[in-house]
């Protein structure tokens, strides 16, 4: 294979496999702040309205 192929290759794998770190972490990010919402409000839901 090309050099400038694997080199890309790599690049390409090594990105997405950030970008799925980034996804999981980010998941993790909302369930949490869903936690946190959810211990104030003790579990109601309301809907704001700015109009």
């Amino acid at each position: 294979m090309d050099q400038n192929y694997l080199l890309l290759f790599n690049a390409v794998t090594d990105t997405i496999e950030q970008l799925e770190g980034m996804k999981q972490r980010l998941i993790l990010m909302q369930q949490e702040a869903e936690e946190i919402y959810i211990s104030k409000t003790g579990g109601e839901i309301g809907i704001e309205n700015d109009f």
